[in-house]
């Protein structure tokens, strides 16, 4: 049976959690990040393919399903009515919602885009339907007022460095964030996805370095690497 445990995981409102196979577990709560595959001649109007390349096929709420399309990038909860991980497996969706996939910006002055501070709490690389197309997904806390004032976060491509790839084939990525001038009184996290295009997965490299500047006050640059 193929892992399911590295990417079905819990929403990071808290320290992500695995979940490991439990060949009793008819009643348990799974939560994956996904990305929907149109389908024809079946039911189901489409099916997933979880972050750990496990395909996930739906029992349930299926007149739902129709809005997504294939490329789709997906939050789903849902059980596993026969208690066992499988490949593929099939679910009972409680809760399905379609993430907006965002794309990597190219600048020469990304503090431009915002300089407040953030902290990634966990990022991961996924290969979409059949590998063809790659998505970085980016779990991340930073702080706010409450006020309900917009925050943007961008994942720049900084042309002003001259060495990227790094020499250890790592190509760096800077996630800047602007709190438009909202006040820091509370921390709460987030969640973006973004398309990979070719020249970020071209062969060579061997990730992705997302630089970002952390919340911790004593230092104002941090990374965290994500390999292919």
């Amino acid at each position: 049976m193929k892992s399911i445990a590295k990417m079905l995981i819990l929403l990071p409102v808290a320290a992500l959690s695995l979940i490991s196979c439990n060949k009793n577990g008819s009643d348990i709560n799974y939560q994956s990040y996904m990305t929907a595959v149109e389908t024809t001649g079946q039911e189901y109007s489409c099916y997933f393919i979880s972050d750990d390349y496990i395909t996930v096929i739906p029992v349930n709420n299926l007149s739902i399903l129709s809005t997504f399309k294939t490329n789709d990038r997906v939050l789903a909860t849902f059980t596993i009515p026969a208690g066992e991980i499988t490949d593929p497996v099939e679910v009972e969706f409680s809760a399905i919602s379609k993430l907006q996939t965002e794309h990597v910006v190219t600048s020469s002055q990304p503090n431009t885009l915002g300089t407040d501070k953030i902290d990634i709490e966990n990022a991961w690389h996924s290969g979409g339907v059949d590998g063809l197309n790659h998505f970085l997904t980016i779990a991340y806390a930073y702080n706010l007022s409450g006020s309900g004032k917009a925050h943007d976060f961008t994942l720049v491509d900084n042309t002003s460095v001259l060495t990227n790839p790094d020499k250890d084939g790592y190509y760096h990525l800077y996630l800047t964030h602007n709190s438009h001038g909202d006040h820091a009184l509370m921390r709460t996290t987030a969640v973006s996805t973004f398309y990979l295009d070719q020249k970020f997965i071209q062969p060579g490299i061997k990730g992705i370095r997302i630089d970002y500047a952390p919340l911790a006050s004593d230092s104002d640059r941090s990374s965290v690497t994500v390999d292919f």
